[in-house]
């Protein structure tokens, strides 16, 4: 659970109102309840949900590398390029979290 609510509050950092429901439904493919579910029962989230949330996070990596690479703005550059770090670090800890759990 550690994982998902760490994802989470860097997401909803990025993302002014960003939701429970939001990142149940979008990020780990699940009902709108779902991860207030977890945190109220304390159980782990399937490898599935966590896959889903590994490709969502690339997904919008990727997006905002196109959105990037499109603006002619400097700031907004910077602010896309800023994401783009954090998309790819919050991959990256998914990534291993995933590799940790087939290793065990």
């Amino acid at each position: 659970m550690d994982l998902l609510e760490y994802v989470y509050d860097k997401l909803a950092e990025m993302s002014w109102n960003f939701t429970y429901r939001e990142f149940s439904e979008i990020y780990l493919g699940r009902s709108g309840s779902y991860f207030s579910y977890l945190n109220t029962t304390g159980n782990p989230p399937s490898a599935e949900v966590i896959l889903n949330l590994w490709r969502e996070l690339i997904k919008d990596r990727e997006k905002y590398i196109l959105l990037k690479s499109q603006s002619q703005c400097a700031k907004e550059q910077e602010m896309f390029g800023g994401w783009i770090e954090i998309y790819v670090r919050l991959a990256d800890d998914v990534s291993s979290f995933l590799k940790g759990s087939c290793g065990s």
